[in-house]
C-alpha cells in the first residue's frame, strides 16, 4: 500500500489553511495540481474543456493513492470551472477543502508580479509562494510594459515569449 504524503493544491489558496495543514501535515510534500504532470485523460470532464481544469481532476486521480487531501481555490480568485472541479473531486471520494482568498497583497510585501525578472520565473514564485509564503523576498521592480493575467497557461514554456516588463 502507498503512503499518503501529498498535498495537492488549485489556485491561490488561503494561506491560513496552508498554514493548518502544513502544521497537521509537516512531512508531507505539495503539489500544484494546475501544472501539467501529462496524467492520463480520465475523460471525467469532456474533450473541450479548460486545460487547467482537466489537469486538476486528472492530476488528482492520478496521484490518489498517494493524496492526503485537495485545497481548492474556488472564490473569485478562481474561476467557476474551480467550484465545478471540486464538486466533482468530492463525488470521485477526494477529501477536498475549500479556500476562498480575497484579500489583496500588502503593500509592504514586494510584488513579483512588478519585479523585473522573467516571466517564467515570476509564475514560478508565485505558485511556490502560495506553500511557502517568504515575505522577505526582495526584487527590482520595472514599470510594466505588457499584462499576463490569469492562471499560468498549460505549457509553461510560452511564458519565455515575454519581456520580463511583463
Amino acid at each position: 500500500m502507498t503512503k499518503k504524503n501529498l498535498i495537492g493544491f488549485c489556485g491561490f489558496v488561503n494561506p491560513e489553511i496552508v498554514k493548518k495543514y502544513r502544521f497537521q501535515y509537516p512531512n508531507s510534500s505539495w503539489v500544484d495540481l494546475d501544472i501539467d504532470f501529462q496524467s492520463p485523460d480520465y475523460k471525467i470532464l469532456p474533450d473541450i474543456y479548460c486545460k487547467i481544469i482537466k489537469n486538476i481532476v486528472n492530476n488528482a486521480i492520478f496521484f490518489k493513492d498517494k493524496l492526503i487531501l485537495i485545497i481548492i481555490s474556488v472564490g473569485r480568485e478562481k474561476c467557476d470551472s474551480a467550484l465545478f472541479a471540486s464538486y466533482i473531486l468530492k463525488q470521485l471520494g477526494f477529501c477536498v477543502v475549500e479556500s476562498v482568498y480575497e484579500k489583496p497583497q500588502s503593500a509592504q510585501v514586494p510584488k513579483i508580479s512588478t519585479s523585473n525578472l522573467p516571466l517564467r520565473k515570476k509564475f514560478e514564485l508565485i505558485t511556490k509562494n502560495i506553500v511557502e509564503e517568504t515575505t522577505d523576498l526582495q526584487f527590482e521592480q520595472c514599470k510594466p510594459k505588457f499584462g499576463f493575467w490569469g492562471v499560468p497557461p498549460n505549457d509553461l514554456s510560452i511564458l519565455e515569449l515575454f519581456p520580463d516588463e511583463t
